[in-house]
């Protein structure tokens, strides 16, 4: 998701960093590296889960809400 290939251009560049810091301020117990780990949705999920008390359900719902519009 947040990983940076060579496929990518600047301005994608700049725009997942801009989410993997918007995520981070978020949800501040993800780092960095806990981002660019997440290749799918529900690793990401899974990752936000880890630091959160809510159930599974909400998670899903609030991560899917977050992510609405963006274009990883």
């Amino acid at each position: 998701m947040f990983y940076l290939d060579e496929d990518d251009t600047r301005v994608s560049a700049a725009r997942k960093r801009s989410y993997m810091i918007d995520a981070i301020t978020r949800w501040p117990w993800l780092t960095p590296v806990d981002c660019l780990n997440c290749e799918t949705d529900e690793q990401f999920v899974s990752a936000v889960q880890r630091g959160s008390r809510g159930s599974a359900v909400e998670i899903a719902a609030e991560v899917a809400l977050w992510m609405r519009g963006k274009t990883f």
